[in-house]
């Protein structure tokens, strides 16, 4: 009888009989998820939302237009190779940017960025001061942001460990075994209700 009912295409969604009678549980947590959903409150207006723009691979280039935001994350790949220059460059475009808060996870071309692939760069890039600006670098870090007056915070927690990438000695390829990646980056939200 099920077989009746299944779908002729295996891209095209199953009839509600067919999933009951071959999925209950999972259509049993869909109901109860869709319940539970209904019965949620709107936030209040006196909440303002934080919005939130992330990036990435950006590989040196310079966007001409970011959507506006209060929080810029980004996520991986500021440079091509990771030379001091090049990351120092991409800090100088990405402060000029208008975003109350800024925030940078380095990428596996990012290499100064991590202390054990430095040598891999040139004699003369392996020891130079990056001037962060503005910008919050995390790495194994975390860091507390005061959003509208202070009425709330956003809470950023980097990664502790990444899964290992085929590059050795790369930010990407912490040793070790690999975390989660549902734990690598975590935001805390809340909000002052005065």
């Amino acid at each position: 009888m099920t077989s009746l009912l299944a779908p002729k295409s295996p891209f095209d969604p199953p009839p509600l009989l067919h999933t009951i009678l071959t999925q209950p549980v999972k259509t049993l947590i869909r109901i109860v998820d869709f319940a539970l959903s209904s019965l949620r409150v709107a936030p209040t207006s006196g909440s303002p939302p934080i919005r939130i723009v992330c990036i990435s691979d950006t590989h040196c280039l310079q966007p001409d237009s970011i959507p506006p935001g209060d929080l810029l994350i980004h996520a991986g790949d500021l440079t091509n190779t990771g030379t001091p220059a090049e990351i120092q460059s991409q800090i100088d475009w990405l402060h000029t940017l208008d975003f109350q808060h800024k925030v940078i996870i380095a990428g596996n071309h990012d290499t100064y960025l991590d202390p054990r692939s430095r040598q891999t760069l040139a004699p003369s890039d392996r020891n130079h001061q990056i001037d962060w600006k503005s910008l919050h670098y995390l790495q194994h870090t975390s860091v507390t942001l005061p959003f509208h007056s202070n009425h709330r915070t956003l809470t950023l927690y980097a990664p502790l460990k990444s899964p290992p990438a085929a590059a050795k000695n790369s930010l990407s390829s912490t040793p070790g075994p690999a975390t989660p990646a549902s734990s690598l980056v975590n935001i805390e939200l809340s909000s002052d209700k005065s």
